[in-house]
């Protein structure tokens, strides 16, 4: 409370200065007052944004004193103070990640930036964390990660990032065997897996992202490298309706 109230007093007495009464301005002048009240700016985002870190160390802290019970109680009171019991768990597993707190200084003020470092792999942490900088955004590290696919017409398609939890199967696309000049056969295929959908009712059909870049492969004219040559290899993915077999 002591520092929120430093803060309101600064504001009071200016902390975004940009009285220009009185005061004979230049195009020099207004580029110091601009780029100094951008940077006062800039900090104070950090500062404020890091406090959900700050709030999952104090969460860890008072699970390990207060104990199952006491901690329980402090939860959900929290919640009826509008901090929901899903947010605090998500805070207190970004604090307890030590991997994260030795580039604490170093990472970006976004919490969904960290919270997705803490579900990666020892491996995975190692390949990326020589880019965390205060700028960096997750597209960055998604591409150091390979999570991010091309099709043959070199057109970026990003992967789920979480599977559906009700799914029970999941067909995914063999970018090595996909051609252009299996369009017929993936069309039929979108045809038969509609039909089989609508054959049970406690199934329902929905397409992921990554069908609209498969279908728009196999039926645009053209594309950047077209792989439907005659040196392509002969292994490929087929489907044959006929030979098809009832879950």
């Amino acid at each position: 409370m002591k520092n929120l109230t430093k803060v309101k007093n600064h504001w009071a007495k200016g902390i975004y200065s940009i009285d220009t009464r009185r005061k004979s301005m230049n195009d020099t002048m207004f580029f110091n007052a601009i780029t100094n009240t951008l940077a006062t700016s800039i900090q104070l985002r950090y500062k404020a944004d890091h406090g959900f870190y700050k709030v999952g160390v104090l969460l860890n802290k008072a699970k390990a004193e207060l104990g199952t019970r006491g901690y329980g109680v402090l939860k959900k009171q929290l919640a009826k103070n509008k901090f929901h019991v899903k947010m605090q768990e998500r805070y207190a597993s970004i604090a307890r990640d030590k991997r994260i707190a030795k580039l604490y200084n170093k990472m970006p003020p976004q919490w969904t930036f960290w919270e997705k470092l803490v579900h990666l792999e020892d491996k995975d942490f190692d390949k990326i964390k020589h880019l965390i900088h205060n700028e960096v955004q997750w597209k960055d590290i998604e591409i150091k990660l390979d999570n991010h696919k091309r099709l043959l017409n070199n057109k970026r398609s990003h992967n789920n990032m979480r599977d559906n939890v009700s799914e029970a199967f999941g067909l995914e696309i063999n970018e090595d065997r996909f051609y252009k000049k299996d369009q017929k056969e993936f069309l039929e295929f979108t045809k038969e897996i509609s039909k089989l959908a609508k054959k049970y009712s406690f199934l329902t059909l929905r397409k992921k992202n990554y069908f609209e870049d498969a279908f728009e492969f196999v039926t645009n004219k053209t594309v950047a490298d077209d792989t439907s040559k005659a040196e392509a290899p002969k292994v490929k993915f087929k489907y044959n309706s006929k030979t098809k077999k009832e879950l």
